[in-house]
């Protein structure tokens, strides 16, 4: 196994003051680790993309299913489970995790919300036919009068499986969003302050 590192200056089709550069680790095969990737920053384009936001339901739906394992390749009743900060935290199979992750865009772009996400960081791990990436990122939405705007740092675990064809599909993701700026949320040294307060 081996590790490099990989740097792409410049990635466009973000918004809300999300452009910059991806910063990449990986280790493994080179061209499983570059094929990947390019799922990866695919499916970022996809989601970022104009056609994304203003196209049907149908036709986000079958961009986004475009990325996972389908559940055919699966038992009924082993169906993966899919993790994040969606309208439901969990999801069983992809059919309930696409539904649920489409839900989600429905709300913001019905409102005419401009949405972007970025992957500022990202950890590529490959061996024989499963590959898991870590993610940190960047992701906002804009009303159009800009008095509603949220800008969140989030982390992402996603795991691919190889496929009879050579391409890369996704079989799991788990997306969590945190705001580092909520007071709600305590600092290293604060929950150490914290902690030191009670009794022991």
């Amino acid at each position: 196994m081996r590790a490099r590192s990989i740097s792409l200056a410049g990635t466009a089709i973000v918004v809300l003051a999300l452009a910059g550069g991806w910063q990449y680790t990986a280790s493994g095969q080179a061209g499983d680790m570059e094929a990947v990737q390019s799922v990866m920053e695919k499916y970022v384009a996809t989601i970022n993309s104009p056609e994304f936001a203003k196209g049907p339901r149908e036709s986000r739906e079958r961009m986004l299913r475009a990325f996972y394992r389908p559940d055919s390749s699966y038992s009924r009743t082993d169906l993966p489970v899919f993790l994040g900060p969606l309208s439901e935290p969990m999801s069983r199979g992809v059919n309930a995790h696409i539904d649920n992750t489409l839900l989600n865009f429905e709300y913001i772009f019905r409102q005419k919300m401009t949405y972007g996400l970025r992957i500022d960081e990202m950890q590529i791990e490959v061996g024989t036919g499963l590959a898991a990436v870590m993610a940190l990122t960047t992701s906002g939405y804009e009303s159009p009068d800009a008095k509603t705007n949220y800008v969140t740092k989030g982390r992402a675990t996603v795991i691919l499986n190889k496929m009879s064809n050579g391409g890369w599909l996704i079989s799991h993701e788990h997306l969590e969003l945190y705001n580092n700026t909520n007071p709600s949320v305590l600092s290293k040294q604060q929950l150490t302050t914290e902690i030191e307060k009670l009794p022991k």
